[in-house]
């Protein structure tokens, strides 16, 4: 009974996540839809993507920094400065050799690919659906998908991260430890911030992994350095330069600020209306500090306390995409991994899985309602975002220390019945 109980549910969640996609992404093409149309508002107001005159920029800029490689130059000496790692470089070559174009087609059936399969992967042992209402359900989860649908409009790197992260987590969740270690080091060295799934190997006592993992992204960084153009250190300076042009752009400055999700940008946006003294090196500063005294507390938890696989997994992503100074909503892609283990979970009915569940749901669908915000327009998006993320990870924590104390006072009474 109590294993139809569980079924039932995931088959429940994954209704529920499908029925607030669709209800989600339909709302705002409406919404987008009648302000273009009807009203013949520009954009934003016509469209929840980014500005169309940028339509898969993201993409031909990287394609140029593979084109460097093939020619033979370094990609951080380039008009479009490269604020990736090394590796990236190498990362996009593959759809490099040809016509841009060509490449933008073969790069976004490829990350539709590893999307879809990754869906199916969590879904494809509910007994309760045939195949064909599988397939339904992972093509309604990708073409409501405001996160997949970002990434293709940009045309980002992110996909390709995104996919190693899915080889990652698949590997590590069939207890292939070791294997799993290659892609998860492929992607932290195109991009950072995919360090924070070492705290899964420590939680796991697997520190060889851990150890071999670290050394194999610096392998594949110093080696990818060491292939480009002049020497390493020249590199690594031009590296930096162009770090400090992204930090004057995106974190000081303003640009893409409607696409970012991250905490930074939400307390920047309330920052810079306070009626104080306006120094945003500092604030980032002290938002620096912050980050760190969060993400330590939640990395503790993960390693001492949490067990459960998806709930380490979602609170290290929503670290990953929420605590950056910058994270724009290509990075909310990531969110299907910890969303279809989560589904395939052997959760019970409770009311935090159901908010879990409802709050997954309102993370992956479209929200750039703009609000007029003194003399410019700011998105909803800009912090309603963040406040989801945060609520998640409240949830989760809440329900985490829940299971540990009565698992404590179960403990105690057993104790004090053995005593008697």
């Amino acid at each position: 009974m109590e294993k139809t109980l569980i079924g039932n549910f995931k088959i429940e969640k994954l209704k529920l996540i499908v029925f607030i996609g669709i209800v989600g992404f339909i709302s705002a093409v409406i919404y987008h839809y009648v302000l273009g149309f009807y009203k013949n508002f520009p954009w934003p107001y016509n469209s929840f993507l980014f500005t169309p005159e940028d339509k898969f920029m993201d993409f031909y800029h990287t394609w140029i920094m593979g084109r460097d490689i093939l020619a033979g130059n370094n990609p951080y000496i380039n008009e479009f400065p490269f604020v990736y790692f090394p590796f990236a470089a190498f990362a996009i070559l593959p759809f490099s050799f040809g016509n841009w174009y060509v490449g933008l087609v073969i790069f976004s059936l490829l990350v539709i690919a590893v999307f879809g399969w990754f869906l199916y992967q969590a879904i494809k042992g509910f007994e309760n659906y045939n195949l064909l209402e599988k397939a339904s359900c992972v093509i309604l989860l990708a073409i409501t998908s405001y996160p997949l649908l970002f990434v293709l409009d940009r045309g980002n790197i992110e996909g390709l991260l995104f996919m190693f992260l899915c080889f990652y987590i698949y590997f590590y969740k069939k207890g292939r430890f070791l294997l799993s270690i290659i892609p998860l080091a492929l992607a932290i060295s195109m991009k950072l911030y995919p360090l924070v799934f070492i705290v899964l190997l420590i939680s796991d006592r697997r520190y060889k992994e851990t150890i071999f993992c670290i050394l194999l992204s610096f392998v594949i960084t110093l080696s990818s350095l060491f292939l480009m153009k002049g020497n390493i250190f020249f590199s690594v300076i031009e590296f930096m330069k162009n770090l400090h042009w992204f930090k004057e752009t995106a974190i000081i400055g303003n640009s893409g600020a409607n696409y970012s999700h991250s905490l930074f940008n939400a307390f920047k946006g309330v920052y810079l209306h306070l009626p104080i003294i306006k120094d945003l090196n500092i604030f980032s500063s002290l938002y620096t500090i912050l980050v760190f005294i969060i993400f330590g507390l939640i990395a503790l938890y993960i390693i001492f306390a949490e067990k459960k696989l998806w709930r380490k997994t979602i609170l290290l992503v929503l670290s990953m995409i929420l605590l950056p100074y910058v994270s724009f909503d290509y990075t909310l892609i990531h969110i299907y991994i910890p969303l279809m283990l989560f589904i395939n979970s052997d959760e019970k009915t409770s009311k935090s899985n159901l908010a879990t569940c409802i709050l997954f749901g309102l993370l992956i669908i479209p929200k750039h309602y703009i609000i007029p915000v003194m003399s410019y327009n700011v998105s909803i998006n800009v912090y309603l975002n963040p406040l989801i993320m945060l609520s998640i990870i409240g949830t989760i924590l809440k329900e985490g220390i829940s299971e540990l104390r009565k698992k404590r006072q179960s403990k105690i009474i057993l104790f004090n019945e053995v005593e008697k």
